[in-house]
């Protein structure tokens, strides 16, 4: 399937929840699907909007295969609302005031967490970091604690047992198609 063929069936499932609740007050607890729903907007439209467990794999592209450390090696203070690089030094996604407020909300609905270029370049693992850039930036998610949520629902039994219900699911649709 094309990636706007995709959007088509989730902004379609959005519309199936939301007509059978309004038509007939009933509200799924979880919905089983594949990647393609593992969007942060889909996940985040499912757990902060509708409050629906999201059984689906997250669609995850922050793995790097430059050898250069993950987003996974940066630790998330949610109470400093930065980022902590392995060797301790802050990823923020400001490091001045300004008179007029800024969201740092991007069009991809994304926040840009920044190192210092003078942390970066004093830093004894920048060829593990970023050694192709001043400093190292994250991009986080609006949506980051449904996708957290989601995450932590696949390491579940419950997860385990939807993967199984969604494969007999889709063996009938086969069927049906053929």
């Amino acid at each position: 399937a094309t990636p706007a063929h995709r959007n088509a069936e989730v902004d379609s499932t959005k519309t199936m929840v939301d007509r059978v609740e309004m038509r007939f007050d009933l509200k799924p607890k979880r919905l089983i699907a594949d990647t393609a729903y593992g969007t942060a907007p889909m996940l985040g439209w499912m757990v902060e909007q509708k409050g629906i467990e999201p059984h689906i794999p997250v669609l995850d592209k922050t793995e790097r295969k430059d050898g250069t450390f993950d987003r996974d090696a940066f630790r998330w203070d949610e109470a400093a609302d930065e980022y902590r690089c392995p060797a301790d030094n802050p990823l923020r996604k400001q490091w001045r005031m300004f008179k007029k407020p800024r969201t740092h909300i991007t069009q991809a609905e994304t926040i840009i967490y920044r190192a210092q270029q003078s942390d970066c370049s004093t830093c004894t693992m920048k060829s593990q970091c970023c050694p192709n850039m001043r400093s190292r930036m994250i991009h986080r998610s609006i949506h980051e604690d449904a996708r957290d949520v989601a995450r932590h629902i696949a390491t579940t039994p419950e997860y385990q047992r939807s993967c199984c219900e969604r494969k007999k699911v889709e063996i009938l649709f086969a069927h049906l198609k053929s």
